[in-house]
């Protein structure tokens, strides 16, 4: 089946009006939302105060986790991320919109942090429902129908075609694992 990806330059778009569209028009069910991971020694580390943000958008909603250096909108260069899967639904895009409407505040580097990268899919497709690349002010959506937004730029091709050019790996939650020897105390909130 023929699907299209949305390109869109998401400066000046709010994170609630991306979600509020893509709620309607997706029915997203699940999302991704990663830490940072830095070696230290013989373990991982995560910046506690980065750690925060994302337990209050899986509180009460969190599936699992991945350690990945590789998923939608991130490709990490020796240094994995800990991503969390968490339900999604019309609270959680509450407390995403509450935390920082403005996508491109969505940094490890705000103030205050937050995940890099945010990810919102249903459960059993092929391909995310939409991803972000917040340090390029990117977002792609990926939908039959054009979402409303100034600047998009559109691709079509199969679910596949369009995984494989937009580098989305093949797993239920889209991360690509990454083997690690090294020690990891994961967040209390991923219990």
């Amino acid at each position: 089946m023929m699907q299209m990806v949305h390109e869109i330059y998401a400066k000046g778009i709010t994170l609630e009006e991306i979600l509020n569209w893509t709620l309607r028009s997706q029915r997203p069910d699940h999302f991704l939302a990663g830490l940072l991971l830095r070696p230290h020694g013989n373990r991982l580390r995560y910046d506690k105060q980065e750690a925060v943000p994302l337990g209050r958008l899986i509180e009460g909603r969190y599936v699992t986790h991945r350690i990945t250096d590789h998923c939608p909108g991130t490709e990490c260069s020796g240094c994995p991320n800990l991503i969390a899967v968490g339900k999604f639904d019309q609270e959680v895009m509450g407390r995403m919109v509450e935390m920082g409407n403005n996508l491109m505040a969505w940094q490890y580097r705000a103030v205050p942090p937050l995940p890099e990268d945010l990810c919102i899919f249903r459960l059993g497709q092929k391909v995310p429902s939409i991803f972000t690349a917040t340090h390029e002010n990117l977002a792609w959506i990926l939908s039959q129908k054009a979402p409303p937004f100034p600047r998009v730029r559109t691709y079509k091709g199969t679910e596949k075609e369009l995984a494989r050019k937009l580098e989305i790996p093949d797993d239920d939650y889209f991360c690509a694992p990454f083997e690690t020897k090294k020690d990891l105390s994961l967040p209390k909130f991923f219990a």
